[in-house]
């Protein structure tokens, strides 16, 4: 059974106390939400924060900046710039791992008994058991995302990149079907769907061959989409959300909302969004939105479960 996780990765300014609590205040909150068996972990350019309650936190011994986090066998691993890859399995005392990737390391997920991380360079690594990484592919493109399902992993990324593996070592590039740059790719109930630039969503039944879909929006930039209770729905710039029941027709949903949200996620049977200014919002049908107040304007940028 899958386990959802939720990580806010936020860049932290200031940890006070030598007891490791945390009572700073936040500069620059980036990048990541996950929540693993009640466990919150906050992470970011000073490291990992976590707490059992979202209310007191504690610091790690993780220090140095990360992007993403994924959980898998019984295995946190993170993710940052420098080709860095950081593995633990409390959450709280992590080893630094030697990912064969140069740059920025951006998406991570764990499907298939596998761990893909994919970042700048064209880079897809993966690994089995979190501690020894193989760099299968490298070249000029951003990848930004990676999802499993139905056996496959999907890589996205700028320049309108689609990535497709059976094994996650050996790779083939299929025609996306749009020139746009893409920031997200999510799988739900047996279908992919990706999400980008100027409202962009492809969607595909196989990982191989996709479909350009119309959305209630026009053009406004889409930066996250998720499936659960029988939906999909994506976010984006502009406070813009859009949910579907069938990935085909999209309709805009009135979030209340005008902060630019970049992640969403479906997780203990809500949904969660994050997004610029600080900005979390939850819903339990995608349709009605309540705003939560973390105590920061800076922005968060993504979410991800396994």
């Amino acid at each position: 059974m899958n386990i959802f996780r939720i990580i806010i990765l936020l860049s932290f300014s200031i940890f006070a106390g030598c007891d490791g609590e945390y009572t700073g205040n936040e500069d620059e909150v980036s990048k990541n939400i996950s929540d693993i068996d009640s466990m919150i972990l906050v992470a970011g350019n000073m490291g990992v924060l976590k707490s059992s309650n979202g209310v007191d936190w504690d610091t790690t011994n993780l220090i140095d900046a990360v992007n993403d986090v994924a959980y898998g066998d019984g295995i946190f691993v993170s993710t940052g710039h420098g080709g860095i890859i950081y593995t633990s399995t409390d959450g709280n005392t992590w080893v630094n791992r030697s990912s064969g990737a140069n740059g920025q390391l951006k998406g991570v997920v764990y499907g298939g008994g596998n761990f893909v991380v994919v970042g700048t360079y064209g880079s897809i690594t993966t690994s089995s058991n979190g501690s020894s990484w193989t760099l299968r592919k490298s070249d000029d493109g951003e990848l930004n995302s990676v999802s499993y399902g139905i056996g496959k992993y999907v890589v996205v990324g700028s320049t309108n990149q689609i990535y497709v593996s059976n094994d996650s070592i050996n790779w083939k590039s299929v025609n996306s079907n749009t020139n746009r740059h893409l920031k997200d790719v999510t799988f739900g109930n047996d279908i992919f769907v990706a999400v980008g630039n100027s409202g962009t969503i492809v969607t595909s039944g196989d990982g191989e061959t996709w479909s350009l879909q119309t959305n209630g929006t026009c053009c406004e930039h889409l930066a996250g989409v998720t499936h659960g209770k029988n939906i999909f729905l994506s976010v984006g710039d502009s406070g813009t959300i859009l949910k579907s029941n069938n990935t085909i027709h999209w309709e805009s949903i009135n979030s209340e909302y005008s902060t630019d949200l970049n992640k969403i996620i479906y997780v203990n049977n809500k949904f969660i969004v994050v997004g610029h200014q600080g900005t979390i919002l939850t819903s339990k049908d995608g349709i009605s939105w309540n705003s939560i107040n973390i105590g920061t304007s800076s922005e968060l940028k993504n979410i991800t479960s396994d």
